[in-house]
């Protein structure tokens, strides 16, 4: 296998989740600022993460997380039960069409509209309602629904990204207790040294 990747985008959840499989792969790290001319050989997408299983080319990060739950059931990133299973990948959605949105849109407003001034409107708005999603999933966390490795892994990208953002997310109770025990890890700590995380150093 060989994973497509580059610090600091969503590419570390399926790394997260790589690593917990203890399966051999190739990390390659990708300079998106480049042509990816390597990168669009494997997927016409020209997109990371991109998983090239040997077979296929999955590049979402539900997609990879959900294959490697497959392909790798012993690492138990997902549930085996049918509707446990669902709920997992109903969560990870959600993580995906709502929360990543949100904090791209903060983040990189230029992708939603065009013009300073429309730019700073859309990012102010997303501003609140991205921080009110790391909430929720404080919540979740303390209501049971992030159980599962693998989206406790996807969860504990949005952690990594809101240190990054400077968003208080320290103030998060449940949501801290779980990056801090996932960051003692040996296979999460080498994931997060490959996309340069600050929690490497959070609690140091």
């Amino acid at each position: 296998m060989r994973y497509y990747f580059s610090p600091p985008t969503c590419s570390l959840a399926g790394m997260l989740a790589l690593e917990a499989t203890g399966a051999e792969y190739e990390p390659i790290a990708v300079d998106l600022r480049g042509e990816r001319s390597e990168l669009r050989a494997v997927s016409p997408v020209g997109k990371v993460p991109a998983l090239a299983t040997g077979g296929s080319v999955l590049t979402e990060t539900v997609a990879i997380i959900t294959w490697l739950a497959r392909r790798f059931p012993e690492a138990r990133l997902l549930p085996e039960e049918v509707d446990a299973s669902a709920q997992a990948v109903s969560v990870m959605t959600w993580l995906t069409s709502t929360v990543h949105i949100l904090r791209r849109q903060f983040m990189v407003p230029m992708a939603f509209g065009v013009g300073a001034e429309a730019q700073a409107e859309l990012s102010r708005v997303a501003e609140p309602r991205y921080w009110a999603e790391l909430k929720r999933i404080d919540h979740l966390i303390d209501d049971g629904h992030m159980t599962p490795a693998g989206v406790q892994r996807y969860a504990l990208l949005f952690y990594h990204w809101g240190m990054i953002d400077s968003f208080p997310v320290g103030n998060l109770k449940h949501f801290t207790s779980l990056a801090r025990r996932l960051v003692e890890l040996p296979d999460v700590r080498l994931a997060l040294e490959r996309h340069y995380s600050p929690l490497l150093h959070a609690w140091a």
